[in-house]
């Protein structure tokens, strides 16, 4: 659960990333903004998205895309360019919940499918204490670095996964 880990992450490192673009925290902290209402609006249309696109490959280039993005953000040193970036991961990212649940409901057996959508949750709790905990002892930029591998991963496992089936 890249995606929760690195918003948590992000939003407790605030104060350092202002320190680091030399702004005002109040400024800097429109990343959420510029990263919520994208993931907002994209949450409404990947499952719809599905019925053109299957929901693996759907799944698979909507992570690299955030993992590029979370690249994007962890170099950059123009606080405009890192909104950009932010705009991209929150329109990605929202692909991870609908098309993990499908990802669930299509891999595994009736019986078991509440247990992993329960477990697919708290991964995603834990992620977001895990990136707090991270945002307290790593550079800001290394929460970006972190994700841009994790989303990677995924995104080779989901292509895997993918190409097993066939």
């Amino acid at each position: 659960m890249t995606i929760n880990f690195n918003l948590a992450a992000i939003a407790a490192a605030i104060p350092t990333i202002s320190k680091d673009f030399q702004l005002p925290d109040i400024l800097v902290s429109k990343v959420i903004t510029y990263y919520m209402i994208p993931y907002g609006i994209a949450a409404l249309i990947f499952a719809p998205l599905t019925r053109i696109v299957s929901y693996q490959w759907s799944l698979a280039l909507s992570m690299v895309l955030y993992a590029l993005a979370c690249l994007y953000c962890g170099m950059t040193s123009s606080i405009k360019f890192f909104f950009l970036g932010s705009m991209v991961m929150g329109l990605t990212a929202a692909s991870a919940i609908p098309l993990g649940l499908m990802v669930i409901g299509e891999i595994f057996e009736k019986e078991i499918r509440g247990r992993l959508v329960g477990l697919f949750f708290s991964c995603a709790f834990f992620s977001s204490l895990a990136g707090i905990f991270v945002s307290g002892i790593a550079h800001w930029r290394l929460l970006y670095f972190i994700p841009f591998g994790l989303g990677m991963i995924t995104a080779i496992l989901t292509k895997l996964q993918t190409l097993l089936q066939t």
